[in-house]
């Protein structure tokens, strides 16, 4: 049985049997652009050429996430819905609204390119708190500058 070394971004990885590597490729632990050699072989050549996926397997499974971990620790969640969440907290101080707004609108979007990860409620708990804490002190300044009068 050959044993193929592979590397990725020019960093080796190990030395693996074939069995492991396509245990590894099915874990997500090797990628299929990652590049394996082998005695005999010329060149270095991605996984996915030496071991192309089968049409009959289906993908590997993920893992089962508990909820109430999920809850506290931001798993499978969008990065950007992660940061609107954060944002939307300090949106009170009210200079970071705007960003809040931001990142909830670009989680929004996120999300719907990677329907997998969750995170739409802290998306909108983003753009409410940001559109909130945005028009509140809008609303100040201009009920300051058009509605109370001022002495010359």
């Amino acid at each position: 049985m050959p044993h193929y070394h592979v590397s990725r971004a020019r960093e080796q990885l190990g030395v693996f049997a074939e069995q492991e590597v396509l245990a590894k490729l099915n874990r997500g632990e090797l990628l299929p652009g990652d590049l394996a050699w082998t005695e005999g072989m010329a060149n270095w050549q991605p996984l996915t050429s030496l071991f192309p996926p089968s049409n009959g397997a289906p993908p590997p499974v993920p893992a089962p996430v508990d909820p109430a971990l999920s809850m506290v620790i931001p798993i499978n969640r969008s990065g950007w819905a992660i940061a609107a969440g954060y944002l939307a907290l300090v949106s009170v101080l009210c200079f970071p609204a705007p960003i809040a707004l931001f990142c909830g609108i670009m989680a929004l979007r996120d999300l719907k390119r990677q329907p997998h990860l969750q995170g739409a409620g802290r998306a909108w708990f983003g753009i409410v708190m940001g559109v909130l804490f945005t028009l509140v002190p809008l609303f100040v300044v201009l009920s300051y500058a058009f509605l109370i009068p001022h002495k010359r």
